[in-house]
């Protein structure tokens, strides 16, 4: 278990040993922190140097700050040129996956943004991390590794999570010891900083541009020769934490379900649709999937407001989309009945009832595409969402949601220093107060079967061995919990002692 006590211990310490960017509330002696010299101790301050002494080091090529190359601009001959340096924040791109401006950047040059009236400079050089410039460190939270952070961290930078991905990108962001390491967010939950809930919604015209097939077509493909059934199902990721496959294996028994991929396959694409890769924004396929009545659209994980493109595509091509995912996505949808949420229903068999309902009822299937007639967009709250979100996906024309992040730190970091700069020559002017990421900006339930309770599903279940070992939420008192918990049930302890030891083996071996 040497990977569960090193993630545990790695959570632990960041408790103590971060710095959150608070700009060192209260403390007088930081109220010049821009203005004096660097010390001789390896180019660190007073503060690096109590935090060197005692903060947790991690175990990456940056263990050791210090062999830093970091632009030392504090001696500048000038001073009144270094503090007109200083006037412009640095945003330094950790990860550097995403950085968005590669072709205007090099190591020696940051590129210059320009954010309303505010202007940042925006660089991946990590040897600038200890420039007095630089107050923001941006994350990309699918390539953050707890072992590669900017640490010991200075009270003046601020850390900024950039993650549109449910915890199976990145389980640890879901552990609130993590999370709260950041100033500001941008993920798919409304309650971040900078939300991206509808990342997968391009525009409001994208939902009613593309009219629905016809009922009448979609009633003869159910017939011969074809032989539709009045469901889809295309998957190939199986065994992920939502347990969609249980769900619509169950399904299955009551309702006839088309389905082409990995998962379940049960029907084959036509040749020239078999390659996902090529095919699956191609319209060939988007005609060939419109034609079917309902489309199951079951998320990877069930965490609120995380929608993608399962979900927002049925809408745009006018198969009702069947729903399990996030709870509140009615929030989100063009009127109050365009989704079949499978929460709704008591059963997978209760569910195909009512699907088999609609199938024979074309007057009552028709109402959940009424947002495609002129004028059936009737929920505000996403018509004003959309009006004022200032970021826009796939479009040449508009920001995206990377560089408006990007320019929402930058206004950030400038008004906190224009603040401190009041404060220093008005005290009765206060500083911002310190703000801090939680785990409402991002936090997940624990994963949970799609039918029935973990401790009924068979032994060799691949979803239950996800769960006890913690594969993607990394939570071992869970883990421990639901193996108790078996255990209390199994008569033949030994064997199961020898079942569950062969998991946590084979799960050290991946961490390791």
């Amino acid at each position: 278990m040497q990977a569960y006590q090193l993630l545990h211990a790695v959570l632990a310490v960041f408790k103590v040993c971060a710095v959150i960017g608070s700009e060192g509330y209260n403390k007088a002696q930081n109220d010049q922190e821009d203005e004096r010299p660097l010390t001789s101790h390896g180019g660190f301050d007073n503060e690096e140097r109590i935090l060197m002494d005692s903060a947790f080091e991690p175990d990456s090529p940056y263990k050791t700050l210090s062999q830093f190359d970091f632009v030392d601009d504090s001696n500048t001959k000038n001073s009144q040129s270094r503090k007109t340096n200083n006037s412009v924040p640095l945003i330094l791109w950790w990860t550097q996956n995403l950085f968005p401006h590669g072709l205007v950047s090099d190591e020696a040059n940051p590129a210059v943004i320009q954010c309303g009236q505010d202007k940042c400079l925006s660089s991946t050089n990590r040897s600038l991390l200890l420039d007095s410039r630089t107050r923001g460190i941006m994350f990309y939270g699918t390539d953050l590794d707890p072992f590669d952070l900017p640490l010991p961290r200075k009270s003046r930078h601020e850390w900024a999570l950039l993650h549109e991905e449910s915890p199976l990108n990145n389980f640890m962001l879901s552990h609130y010891p993590f999370i709260k390491m950041f100033n500001h967010t941008s993920t798919f939950r409304r309650e971040s900083d900078y939300p991206l809930a509808s990342q997968y919604l391009y525009s409001l015209e994208y939902l009613i541009e593309r009219p629905p097939v016809s009922l009448a077509i979609k009633n003869q493909y159910r017939s011969a020769p074809h032989l539709y059934a009045p469901v889809l199902y295309v998957q190939s990721h199986c065994g992920v934490a939502s347990d969609r496959d249980r769900y619509v294996q169950e399904l299955m028994k009551y309702i006839a379900v088309d389905s082409y991929g990995k998962c379940l396959h049960n029907r084959d694409l036509p040749e020239s649709m078999r390659n996902p890769a090529e095919s699956f924004e191609k319209n060939e396929f988007l005609d060939f999937i419109a034609k079917y009545k309902f489309h199951i659209a079951f998320e990877n994980a069930i965490c609120t407001d995380y929608m993608t493109e399962k979900l927002f595509r049925c809408l745009h091509l006018g198969s009702v989309p069947v729903y399990m995912g996030s709870p509140l996505a009615r929030d989100w949808m063009p009127d109050s009945q365009s989704i079949i949420m499978v929460q709704d229903f008591k059963s997978p068999k209760e569910l195909a009832e009512y699907l088999d309902f609609l199938d024979k009822n074309d007057d009552e299937y028709s109402k959940y595409l009424k947002f495609k007639e002129p004028g059936g967009v009737t929920n505000q709250f996403l018509i004003n969402h959309l009006e004022q979100r200032e970021w826009e996906m796939n479009s040449q024309d508009n920001m995206d949601f990377i560089l408006g992040f990007e320019c929402y730190l930058c206004k950030k970091l400038t008004e906190r220093m224009r603040m401190k700069k009041a404060h220093l020559h008005n005290k009765n002017i206060p500083l911002l107060p310190p703000k801090f990421a939680n785990s409402s900006h991002l936090g997940c339930p624990q994963p949970y079967t799609s039918i029935g309770d973990p401790q009924d599903a068979l032994e060799g279940d691949s979803w239950l061995e996800m769960d006890w070992i913690g594969q993607y939420w990394g939570d071992l008192d869970k883990a421990y919990a639901v193996r108790d918990m078996m255990l209390a049930k199994e008569k033949d302890s030994a064997k199961f002692n020898e079942y569950w030891t062969k998991f946590v083996e084979k799960h050290d071996r991946k961490k390791n």
